[in-house]
């Protein structure tokens, strides 16, 4: 199974629409756009690629992906995901939109219990030294080492992020 890691999602369906392309963006196309000249997919991709694109999906109702589209796309490292003729967009659109709420639902617990345990309230306090006594586990300098590792992960994404701004 392939694992993307996508910040953004980019429907598009004229050539115009790859200059809103952003880093990180899963985009997608019902590949009308290249009905006419199939050669331009191959340019298409090359400025997604440009353009940092996390992976480029597209129905295949108009041509099939050729060997030399899978093997640019093996070269760019840019997965290239065939979305069959049958499934509506519809699908596609709800399928991104829960997956996008179910992870800010997480990245939000995750952060409040973060923050309450770094709060200095007195049952916060207490969690650590119970995790400091029964497991010999600083919580907070672990929970510090966490957001350090987070800060620097987007860092190489070229993400600006603040861990302390972001447990205001």
């Amino acid at each position: 199974m392939l694992k993307i890691w996508f910040i953004g999602v980019a429907i598009i369906d004229g050539v115009g629409g790859v200059l809103y392309v952003e880093p990180g963006d899963l985009v997608f196309s019902s590949g009308y756009i290249f009905k006419d000249c199939l050669e331009e997919v191959q340019n298409f991709m090359l400025l997604l690629h440009a353009h940092g694109a996390a992976a480029l999906c597209m129905k295949e109702q108009y041509f099939s992906f050729s060997e030399n589209l899978t093997r640019l796309a093996d070269e760019l490292q840019l997965p290239l995901i065939s979305i069959t003729r049958a499934t509506p967009w519809k699908t596609v659109i709800m399928s991104i939109s829960e997956k996008i709420r179910n992870e800010k639902q997480r990245y939000d617990t995750r952060r409040n219990l973060i923050r309450y345990l770094l709060s200095g309230d007195s049952l916060a306090e207490e969690i650590q030294w119970s995790a400091r006594r029964c497991l010999g586990y600083d919580l907070k300098k672990a929970l510090s080492a966490y957001c350090s590792r987070v800060e620097s992960s987007l860092r190489k994404a070229r993400i600006e992020w603040n861990w302390q701004m972001w447990l205001i």
